[in-house]
């Protein structure tokens, strides 16, 4: 996997997002169900040398951290190496702007290697038009779509997927929540500048980290998925 680069927007390059996607599953202790899941989405990223599963705080659910996985590659078969994880990191005590809002969902997970068998998920790319800021969450941005024949009736597990910049060639955001009404699909995703702000904080050790965002970019006229 590459080393990310941080672009001064905070847009992170240089990565294959499409290889980097995994799901969210989590090891029990009955033999009949070994792994189980409440849904969601993890990717991984190399930054300062070190490699970071981002996802949401809500898809653990009521499962315990220490059960999630993380499997090496996107399909896992028997013999694989999965990341189990070792270290946990998430926005906390919010101040300012920040309390009341979703950045508080950001979560990052360490990972080493376990043996586990075989994972069979489904995957898909789906493209988005950007719509701007949220109004309601200063950390969140819109994105929209319409689906002449999809192909998808419920985008139930999209929490934590990457959302690609087709224009910047770079990763933009994080899914956080969606929903999909028909054929009219609308996602809301975390800005990449938080992620890359909490990443530097956690790659520093650093107990806490105080701010300003800029004002929100604009309108993209190209899709991100």
């Amino acid at each position: 996997m590459l080393e990310t680069q941080v672009l001064a927007s905070g847009l992170i390059i240089r990565q294959d997002f499409t290889e980097a996607v995994r799901p969210v599953f989590f090891q029990t202790e009955y033999e009949e169900f070994l792994y189980a899941t409440h849904g969601g989405t993890l990717f991984l990223v190399v930054f300062r040398g070190r490699v970071y599963g981002v996802t949401c705080a809500h898809v653990f659910g009521d499962f315990p951290h220490g059960r999630l996985f993380v499997a090496q590659v996107k399909r896992a078969q028997k013999g694989s190496l999965p990341g189990h994880v070792t270290g946990l990191a998430y926005p906390s005590s919010p101040r300012d702007d920040a309390v009341g809002t979703d950045v508080t969902d950001l979560c990052l997970k360490d990972k080493t290697s376990i043996v586990l068998p075989d994972i069979d998920i489904g995957y898909c790319r789906l493209e988005f038009q950007d719509a701007g800021p949220c109004e309601s969450d200063p950390f969140l941005r819109r994105a929209e779509a319409q689906f002449d024949h999809p192909a998808v009736t419920s985008v139930t597990g999209i929490s934590g997927s990457p959302v690609y910049d087709q224009t910047a060639h770079a990763l933009c955001g994080m899914v956080i929540r969606g929903g999909m009404t028909g054929s009219r699909c609308t996602i809301y995703y975390l800005d990449v500048f938080d992620i890359v702000r909490f990443l530097d904080s956690v790659s520093r050790g650093a107990e806490s980290a105080y701010y300003t965002k800029p004002a929100p970019w604009p309108v993209s006229r190209e899709p991100a998925t």
